[in-house]
């Protein structure tokens, strides 16, 4: 879909940080906050692929790596992890050859392109609406932040009732996090950025374009709303463009579960599968580890990778009516539905923002897993997605004719931790 961009610079606090802009928005929530500068709008352009170029390669143990080299005509650079190392490749190589060659070699235990993954929300639809951006006075209330209606939604008065997720490390692999945000005060580790390793994972604008230059910060908001006790792992693996590479989640992967990480989410993906990325993957589900990824936004019945994996737990977007958002993809992989419109987080220093996206909807969700792991740290992911699953509200009859495609319905962790303590209990 080809939308509209505009965008708009917010002085003082948000440091001239820009964002983009879909439409005017509605209307200012409670609080009547201060709207945005009148936006100008610029022509929609494509971001660029982020210079994503190489092969991925694994190499057993003892491989003689120069002997390949020279035999192949390759040079291996270290890649993200112990046995997997990639090929970098000049602008007139040509991959596919490349490859190719890698994988005939019998010493070779695998050889897979460098892929691109994005943020879903990188190519337009849905943006920033710009109503309710408004920076916070000193000592006032979150403005909106506390009082959006998609808390009710998912009950989680309910669940932090019994549990605001303390001892739970989520790892949030995305365009990094604004570490100053007062939302995000005392909620934060201090990360790794995959991107620029001696550097802090800031949310920071150093793509060509930067339409998502806040993604990350806004999904740390939403995990410190849900699960204010657990502590937030930011990992910086997209760039201001939302652009990173198949090495670099998995690289952000490992890292964050060597860090303790028991919930992951990747508001990311792609339209390529990753033979590596899944068994990193399927390695850290079965190590206790729930990876919760959004189901993309192009709003087809086809799921975005890694989301349709069977070891993701894969979240799709509803609005404030429980109806499927408009962009959200659907289909038979989605495990759960949440919240994804209209979604009001942390942005910039000190601001908030309301975006819309499946990107918003999978840290509602993975929110509540930490939750859950909180409530019962000895339960395993497969009983932590099946708490949520079968604690999940029916919206069947609200989307008629997408039975079984929206998952087990909309996401209720006031019931899911209710559930889990409950058990815990009686064991």
């Amino acid at each position: 879909m080809t939308n509209t961009r505009r965008f708009t610079t917010l002085l003082g606090a948000l440091a001239l940080l820009p964002f983009a802009l879909l439409g005017c928005g509605g209307g200012s929530s409670s609080g009547d906050p201060t709207p945005a500068p009148t936006p100008t709008p610029v022509p929609t352009v494509p971001p660029p692929p982020g210079g994503v170029r190489g092969v991925l390669v694994r190499l057993p143990a003892g491989t003689d790596r120069a002997a390949l080299e020279r035999d192949l005509g390759v040079r291996f650079e270290q890649g993200p992890g112990d046995d997997l190392w990639k090929v970098p490749l000049d602008d007139d190589d040509d991959e596919d050859e490349v490859e190719r060659r890698l994988t005939g070699d019998a010493r070779v235990g695998g050889a897979e392109r460098d892929q691109a993954l994005q943020s879903p929300e990188v190519n337009g639809s849905p943006i920033h609406q710009a109503f309710d951006v408004r920076v916070r006075g000193l000592g006032e209330p979150d403005p909106g932040f506390e009082n959006q209606e998609a808390w009710n939604q998912v009950d989680l008065a309910a669940a932090q009732s019994v549990t605001r997720g303390s001892g739970v490390i989520v790892a949030v692999l995305d365009t990094g996090v604004e570490a100053g945000h007062p939302a995000l005060a005392g909620h934060l580790l201090s990360g790794y950025n995959v991107l620029s390793p001696s550097q802090p994972p800031a949310d920071i604008a150093d793509g060509k374009l930067n339409n998502v230059v806040g993604h990350g910060t806004m999904v740390a908001g939403i995990l410190a709303r849900i699960a204010p006790d657990a502590k937030i792992l930011p990992v910086r693996v997209l760039d201001g463009d939302g652009v990173g590479s198949t090495a670099g989640v998995l690289e952000g992967l490992r890292w964050a579960i060597s860090q303790g990480a028991s919930v992951v989410n990747l508001s990311l993906g792609s339209q390529t599968q990753s033979r590596f990325l899944k068994e990193a993957i399927d390695a850290a589900r079965a190590k206790g580890v729930v990876v919760v990824a959004a189901a993309g936004n192009s709003g087809v019945e086809k799921i975005d990778y890694p989301a349709v994996e069977s070891s993701v737990l894969c979240v799709t977007a509803l609005d404030a009516t429980s109806r499927k958002a408009s962009f959200a993809n659907y289909g038979s992989p989605v495990d759960l539905s949440a919240p994804g419109t209209g979604i009001r987080s942390a942005f910039g220093a000190s601001g908030y923002a309301s975006w819309s996206g499946t990107s918003f909807a999978a840290p509602f969700a993975a929110g509540g897993a930490a939750l859950i792991r909180a409530a019962d740290p000895s339960l395993r992911a497969d009983d932590i997605i099946e708490e949520l699953e079968e604690s999940a509200s029916d919206i069947d009859g609200k989307n008629p004719g997408l039975d079984g495609r929206l998952g087990e319905g909309l996401l209720n962790i006031g019931e899911a931790v209710k559930e889990s303590a409950r058990t815990s209990k009686r064991h």
